[in-house]
């Protein structure tokens, strides 16, 4: 019996079903693709944006302290509740895994004043692997298309997506420090 004979002797309903599980089939394999392409945008991106910025205190990000490390990008404001309420974690973080994390955090302050302000409230920022950068220009903010604070996006040492984090998060709750130990240690 072929294809076409057996669909002919499914019921009505039947029949229903099986072109949404189909349609949906389609739709899925479809948003796949489409998405490998954003992640390849977004892996290339991420080189692009650390080769073309400057830190906070006006250095450039050396290439090398990313090498061979999970690269943790973190997009907030001194205004954002959210964001206070996550970076003590996210610090405590990267403190953790010395040698395994880096940190590039984006603020989306207007001024430097605000991002000061903030930062002194969080002393842990001054660590060797926590990269500042005062988004003035809304330049990173715009190309990954960040409209609400915080959002972090986590690299592999490829510089491929492996994770995304909208809102904010604990760094010390137990599933996402075990989530980061173990890219560390793969």
């Amino acid at each position: 019996m072929s294809l076409g004979e057996a669909f002919k002797k499914l019921s009505k309903g039947k029949k229903v079903i099986l072109k949404n599980m189909l349609l949906l089939c389609f739709l899925f394999l479809s948003l796949s693709c489409t998405k490998k392409n954003d992640q390849s945008n977004a892996d290339n991106q991420l080189k692009m944006q650390v080769a073309e910025s400057v830190t906070f205190n006006g250095d450039k990000i050396p290439e090398s302290s990313l090498q061979g490390k999970i690269i943790i990008l973190n997009f907030w404001a001194s205004w954002c509740p959210a964001c206070m309420q996550e970076t003590p974690s996210l610090l405590k973080l990267v403190k953790k895994f010395p040698k395994g994390v880096v940190l590039i955090s984006v603020s989306e302050d207007e001024s430097a004043k605000e991002m000061q302000k903030f930062l002194k409230l969080f002393p842990a920022a001054k660590n060797a692997n926590v990269f500042l950068i005062h988004d003035q220009s809304r330049r990173w903010s715009q190309k990954y298309n960040i409209y609400k604070l915080p959002e972090t996006y986590v690299y592999g040492r490829d510089f491929k997506l492996i994770q995304k984090f909208e809102g904010s998060i604990s760094f010390e709750n137990p599933q996402v420090e075990s989530f980061f130990s173990k890219l560390i240690n793969n």
